[in-house]
């Protein structure tokens, strides 16, 4: 990429918690990272060193600012907690396995889930206002951020709709993104608008670097 960022936008997701290991859905629930997510995100750390990062957000649920200040130690710069970037709320559904969710709720309620973006389970939020929540957050980061490089924190759901955004997809479209636990993206805003420059970058977290 020739030309030089307005803004450069570093994105790890939170480390595994015991919910993502038995493939449940999270949502807004209060979970700290098990021990492979603390190792995960210490390799992260590793990772991220060096980038130049002053401040590192995080959504205000306990998961993602504990990996936040895994990463910001030692580095100097400044944890800031934002609730725009926490997880879409799954309301009823949170704490259910993910392949029972169609046997539990319908095949039909299910592909709703996955292509309606104005569809929200039983007590919890749409993508469409998960959406609306990260468009506030990276138009702010022109003001405030020019010509820096920001670190947040980021959850499965969150990073999803964030690559929506940045590609131009419709929300309506299937989902083709996988971002795991402990991975790094990267995104850049340019003249032309914000560019996908890394996704799903998983190489640190191999057994060797600590985090199997």
């Amino acid at each position: 990429m020739a030309e030089k960022p307005v803004v450069r936008l570093l994105v790890v997701r939170h480390g595994e918690t015991e919910l993502n290991r038995e493939q449940r859905m999270q949502g807004v629930s209060a979970h700290l990272m098990n021990g492979k997510g603390r190792r995960q995100i210490e390799a992260a750390a590793r990772r991220v060193a060096g980038e130049g990062f002053g401040v590192v957000y995080a959504s205000d649920l306990p998961r993602a600012v504990e990996t936040a200040r895994i990463l910001a130690a030692g580095s100097g710069a400044e944890l800031r907690v934002d609730p725009r970037l926490r997880e879409q709320d799954l309301g009823e559904w949170e704490g259910e396995v993910w392949p029972e969710l169609p046997r539990l709720f319908g095949a039909a309620t299910i592909g709703r889930y996955k292509t309606d973006p104005d569809f929200a389970p039983p007590g919890g939020e749409s993508r469409r206002q998960v959406l609306s929540r990260i468009d506030s957050f990276l138009s702010d980061l022109p003001a405030r951020h020019a010509g820096e490089t920001v670190l947040s924190v980021g959850h499965g759901g969150t990073i999803l709709v964030l690559m929506y955004r940045v590609l131009g997809i419709p929300l309506t479209e299937p989902n083709r993104f996988y971002c795991g636990n402990g991975s790094f993206s990267e995104f850049a805003l340019t003249s032309e608008g914000w560019r996908l420059v890394t996704c799903n970058e998983t190489a640190f977290l191999r057994p060797e670097s600590g985090a199997p």
